[in-house]
């Protein structure tokens, strides 16, 4: 090798030590370095053995509390972009990157995020570290692990004196991959958070069209109709933060979509529930009369908690029996009616007082149509009494929320 050539590789050696060493300025800066140990300790929480569940629960929020707080510091965020800066700036121009990996370039709070994701996943991720580990192939938790690895390496390059080039390679490489996963990751979490807020305008639409027929007085139609729109311009808003170019007529035509499916489905679901008693199986309406004593059991201990109607209806709505008598053909038109009747008793004390009479004017209807036949098939008796009930506990709902909004804007 000649003398220039020799002359040559001392200066690219000495090019890259002065680089790296540049690089470990920006990653030990004592502010940086005192800011990522105090992340360090509000982000791992060890669960001693001593604390119940729910206290660990307690503790874990406020830790996350304390740590959100931290992040959102502008002293911290500062710290942080500048190292941010300084570390892509030689990363890019001075640094061969040896793990072959393109990734975007992160901004201070997509960095900070990562010790969100790492200590606390149950809120992060709605899954905890349990969760996470016996998951395969999942987003999530490839963005857990990356989030730990990138700061189990930072803080290698930060505490430890030996083996630096090893360490700052595996950091950014580190580094580049929780950068793709993290993109990934976000969008994926903004679809979601999209379609949970688009089901939640359209489940408020549905209410609107509910309150609008049903039995309200005009004071009352007008302050839960514009509780209604007031919640769904908000969700507007925050669909336009995730997506700035967000268009409104979108959500119309997802109603309207929605509502075809909605209706078929339901058209679907009880012809299905037909030809399961024309076949006397009677397995969906076991299903259904069991789904008819879990929403007023439910109703009845969220109201006044009443033990004796409790027992009651354990008592008279006995489900295996009735599937039994259906099965063998000895469970007449006549008792299901007689059920029904039992079972409005109770709605009746759990409704809103003003929609009794008009309950008992639809039952009265619905029973002269069995009873003169116009409704004459068994299968077509069985599905309007159930339906009959089921839009009963519904109504009930939905008086439910109306009296909380109501009290709420008194308030």
């Amino acid at each position: 090798m000649s003398k220039p050539e020799k002359h040559l590789v001392y200066l690219s050696k000495f090019k890259k030590k002065y680089q790296y060493n540049k690089l470990f300025e920006i990653i030990n800066n004592k502010y940086f370095k005192k800011v990522f140990n105090n992340l360090m300790k509000l982000t791992f929480v060890k669960k001693e053995s001593k604390i119940t569940d729910d206290s660990y629960i307690i503790e874990l929020s406020s830790k996350f509390d304390l740590l959100t707080d931290y992040i959102q510091k502008n002293s911290v965020l500062q710290i942080v972009n500048i190292f941010i800066e300084k570390l892509y700036r030689y990363m890019n121009t001075s640094i061969e990157n040896e793990s072959e990996i393109i990734a975007p370039q992160l901004v201070n709070k997509e960095l900070l995020i990562s010790f969100c994701i790492a200590g606390y996943p149950d809120f992060m991720l709605k899954l905890s570290s349990k969760e996470i580990n016996n998951l395969e192939g999942c987003l999530k938790k490839d963005v857990f692990d990356l989030s730990k690895k990138l700061l189990i390496t930072l803080g290698c390059l930060i505490n430890v004196k030996t083996n630096k080039d090893e360490l700052l390679r595996k950091f950014i490489k580190a580094l580049n991959m929780y950068s793709n996963c993290l993109l990934l990751f976000m969008n994926e979490d903004k679809k979601e958070n999209t379609c949970e807020l688009v089901n939640k305008w359209y489940c408020l639409e549905k209410s609107i069209v509910e309150i609008r027929n049903g039995n309200y007085t005009n004071y009352e139609k007008k302050e839960f109709i514009d509780y209604y729109l007031d919640s769904q311009k908000n969700i507007v808003i925050l669909l336009k933060h995730i997506n700035i170019d967000f268009d409104e007529t979108y959500l119309y035509w997802f109603k309207s979509t929605a509502d075809k499916i909605e209706d078929n489905i339901h058209k679907c679901f009880w012809d299905t529930l037909s030809a399961d008693i024309n076949s006397n199986k009677y397995d969906m309406f076991e299903n259904l009369l069991n789904e008819l004593k879990i929403e007023l059991l439910c109703l009845n201990n969220n109201n006044n908690n009443n033990k004796t109607v409790t027992e009651d209806l354990e008592k008279y709505l006995d489900v295996d029996f009735i599937k039994q008598m259906a099965t063998h053909n000895s469970y007449s038109i006549e008792q299901l009616i007689a059920l029904g009747e039992y079972l409005l008793v109770m709605i009746r004390k759990l409704q809103a007082p003003a929609r009794t009479d008009t309950m008992n004017n639809e039952w009265k209807k619905l029973v002269d149509k069995i009873e003169s036949k116009k409704i004459n098939k068994l299968d077509k008796q069985i599905i309007s009494i159930i339906k009959f009930l089921l839009d009963e506990i519904q109504l009930i709902k939905l008086d439910i929320v109306a009296f909380h909004i109501l009290n709420d804007q008194l308030v």
